[in-house]
């Protein structure tokens, strides 16, 4: 579930983020092929070929099995696009966090995914995660926009 942001979005500041942020998301979701997706997929396969993915559907049956350790969810995204739009229980780690930043006092062994809007600044992330000793992260293939549609 897309966590909706509490906010006031007649905010005449906020208008001009919500509006290019719907225009991506109907982009993303609406009129994308799903050949145009499986591209994306590849490409961040190809980049990034040490990082698991998980796709929505798996992350959704985790995150609904109780005897599961709830995975740490990241946000890789910038601050303006994470106040739009995030994965509930999500935390942000815009550009420049570092891995322990991100990770707090979580063990080095802690489930983690990580998402973005594509994939890439996410796998990017997850990678920077795993050089730091992480050892139980997925990227969130495809990411916030098709967990959004689902």
């Amino acid at each position: 579930m897309v966590e909706p942001v509490e906010s006031d979005w007649r905010e005449e500041r906020r208008l001009p983020v919500a509006a290019v942020f719907l225009v991506v998301l109907l982009a993303a979701c609406g009129s994308s092929s799903p050949s145009d997706m499986d591209k994306t997929k590849q490409m961040v396969r190809e980049k990034f070929p040490g990082v698991n993915q998980i796709s929505t559907e798996e992350l959704a049956k985790w995150l609904a099995d109780p005897s599961r350790p709830a995975p740490v969810i990241l946000d890789a995204r910038t601050a303006k696009e994470f106040e739009i739009s995030r994965i509930a229980g999500a935390r942000n780690v815009p550009k420049g966090t570092t891995a322990e930043a991100a990770m707090g006092a979580a063990a080095k062994d802690a489930p983690v995914v990580v998402y973005c809007s594509v994939g890439y600044r996410s796998s990017q992330f997850a990678e920077n995660l795993q050089k730091a000793g992480y050892t139980k992260v997925w990227n969130l293939e495809v990411s916030i926009f098709d967990w959004g549609k689902e």
